[in-house]
């Protein structure tokens, strides 16, 4: 689970989900996995990822409730990184991209979106496909799930 893109429709259960991750303040220091509202998004999902890891902590008691109201869905469907950004994502993350290639990388496309068939292509650096899974190569399974983790 990643809280960096997310979508909530406004409704009391919503307003009381915000509310729970807000009053996680034992998640505030410690040793934990994760950074910041991450450790409260994992804590009340009750991730298999947070259970494994063994944080000490009770079992959140209304975790079943959490899962039902939520829906977790491809990294794609929000926040396509660049490796897999495909022409029609709904949006695209320069995540861990620096310096003069994101800045001309950001121009780029922000100069095309008034004409979407002029996306630029995307680069492809020598030997690049080949150090990714097969499903993930172009050409790879449906792009919803198999072009991203």
């Amino acid at each position: 689970i990643n809280s960096g893109v997310w979508l909530a429709r406004n409704s009391p259960w919503t307003a009381w989900f915000l509310d729970e991750l807000w009053a996680q303040q034992q998640l505030v220091t410690g040793p934990f996995s994760f950074h910041y509202e991450q450790r409260a998004f994992h804590y009340l999902f009750q991730t298999k990822i947070w259970f494994h890891r063994g944080t000490g902590l009770l079992p959140y008691p209304h975790a079943a409730s959490v899962r039902a109201h939520a829906r977790i869905v491809n990294q794609c469907v929000f926040n396509s990184l660049f490796a897999w950004y495909v022409p029609g994502d709904f949006l695209l993350h320069f995540a861990g991209l620096k310096g003069a290639f994101k800045c001309a990388l950001f121009w780029s496309f922000y100069e095309s979106i008034s004409v979407p068939s002029k996306l630029p292509p995307l680069p492809n650096p020598a030997g690049a496909a080949d150090a990714l899974p097969e499903e993930r190569k172009p050409g790879g399974p449906s792009r919803e799930w198999g072009r991203c983790w």
